[in-house]
């Protein structure tokens, strides 16, 4: 069974607006690289933006929000007023 490591949601609705996937060292395998092409695949056809991050012990808050600013998924006005929760 395929799963995205998170989804976003819109806060207000539960609407999915993007998947993130988690990605480390694992990926360039060949089982992980044909279950990433199914989940692009998947992703892709339900006009959903898939992000890949780069799987690490720890994240830091403004490198998460300038990636998805740079997927159109934060915009800086949410970035005052953040109503987007990662579930």
């Amino acid at each position: 069974m395929k799963h995205f490591d998170y989804v976003i949601c819109a806060a207000g609705t539960l609407e999915i607006i993007a998947a993130v996937e988690l990605d480390d060292a694992s990926h360039q395998q060949t089982a992980a690289m044909k279950s990433d092409k199914v989940k692009n695949h998947a992703a892709e056809s339900a006009g959903l933006p898939l992000i890949r991050i780069r799987a690490a012990k720890f994240y830091k808050v403004d490198e998460i929000k300038a990636t998805l600013t740079e997927h159109g998924i934060f915009t800086s006005s949410q970035q005052k007023n953040t109503e987007m929760e990662m579930v």
